[in-house]
């Protein structure tokens, strides 16, 4: 069974990192370079709360099918 846990910050990165390959480095780089507040500007349709919007972005950047059974 895989699990996203996001009980700390040290566990949501190790399960990011086992569930998508993505290494802490490379998710920092990633969401330092997402500007949220720009996003919403230019998609004022979009409906997402920044958590989701987030892991939506990530998994577009790197265009993989990632599946967990469930999130804690």
């Amino acid at each position: 069974m895989t699990i996203l846990d996001c009980e700390t910050v040290k566990s949501t990165y190790r399960s990011i990192e086992d569930i998508m390959g993505i290494s802490r480095s490379k998710l920092n780089e990633l969401f330092n370079n997402i500007d949220l507040e720009k996003y919403y500007k230019e998609n004022p349709n979009c409906y997402y709360d920044g958590e989701e919007l987030l892991w939506n972005l990530v998994r577009k950047e790197h265009k993989q099918y990632y599946y967990f059974d469930g999130c804690y």
